[in-house]
């Protein structure tokens, strides 16, 4: 009985662990876009977040969102379990 409440609550801290990660990666993507936009004399591609999430949405689709994603979900992951 006590290895089925162990296995419950690394089930439980694995699944809220990877969809804060899905969440979450999506503002860090975005946020590396806008630091390193305009820089080196290249024009601005965005105005703002909202803008930034439009643009990739419409030019790249919802995987665009998530590009990278995979590493990072599996060490966030791996850290929170152990």
């Amino acid at each position: 009985m006590k290895f089925v409440v162990l296995y419950l609550g690394l089930l439980i801290k694995f699944l809220f662990r990877t969809a804060w990660q899905c969440v979450h990666h999506t503002h860090r993507h975005m946020q590396g876009r806008l630091q390193a936009d305009g820089i080196g004399n290249r024009p601005r591609l965005y105005r703002g977040t909202i803008h930034c999430f439009k643009m990739i949405y419409k030019q790249q689709g919802l995987t665009g969102l998530y590009t990278g994603a995979t590493p990072n979900i599996i060490r966030a992951v791996c850290i929170t379990t152990m």
